[in-house]
């Protein structure tokens, strides 16, 4: 038995010294490529940089804000599959703990 627990509290060590390393960050380290990978997609793409787009999109943003009418928009439908799992129960069975059709139907209409 205290084999067993000498080698418990050895994994727990072990683990918990892991944890506090992978805590620590090196200079070199860099834990999102984000920023470095859109400016290289930028200069071999020739596409404007983030300042350019923003004053290109913001006169459009304007000029739509400005003519916009939600009276005039148009609803759009957008058809939504549900799919319901069960463990094989029938349906409507009184211990089944599956959920109704009238649930299903709500969940579909939000």
């Amino acid at each position: 038995m205290k084999i067993f627990y000498r080698v418990a509290t050895a994994i727990l060590l072990l683990l918990t010294v892991n944890m506090l390393l992978a805590q620590s960050s090196s200079g070199d380290l860099i834990r999102c490529y984000t920023v470095e990978q859109q400016e290289e997609l930028r200069l071999k793409y020739n596409l404007p940089s983030i300042q350019e787009f923003e004053e290109w999109l913001a006169p459009k943003v304007a000029d739509y804000k400005k003519n916009y009418d939600a009276s005039k928009s148009n609803v759009i439908t957008i058809p939504v599959v549900v799919h319901v799992l069960h463990n094989g129960e029938a349906i409507g069975a009184p211990d089944a703990p599956n959920i109704s059709a009238a649930q299903v139907f709500l969940l579909s209409s939000l």
